[in-house]
């Protein structure tokens, strides 16, 4: 019996949890990119794992390993839905937006997962 017939989805709540975090930092980042910037990477096909300082790799990685598991459990499509909409759109209106994307993510993951 549920108490107030309320049922918790665990699934659906860590990505949901998970999402608005990381929502809020993939804006931040993005913002601290600057529009003009990023469509200058997304129009020159740049990888955003090349302009990580080597301190802040070491950082992230660190970070990241005990949560490794998890990494599957996230999609990239899922991953792209965190995306706040103003930035899909700078993105996706760049020819090749949202491949340049999709590949930063594999990028993202090879990075800090290896």
């Amino acid at each position: 019996m549920r108490p107030f017939g309320i049922s918790l989805n665990s699934e659906k709540f860590v990505r949901e949890f998970v999402g608005r975090r990381a929502r809020r930092w993939l804006k931040q980042f993005f913002d601290g990119i600057g529009n003009e910037n990023l469509a200058f990477l997304i129009s020159q096909n740049k990888n955003l794992v090349d302009y990580i300082p080597s301190d802040k790799k070491y950082a992230y990685k660190s970070f990241i390993q005990p949560y490794r598991d998890y990494a599957k459990f996230f999609t990239d499509d899922g991953i792209y839905s965190w995306v706040p909409e103003d930035l899909k759109g700078i993105i996706e209106a760049q020819p090749n937006g949202r491949q340049w994307i999709y590949n930063q993510l594999t990028s993202i993951r090879k990075f800090l997962f290896s």
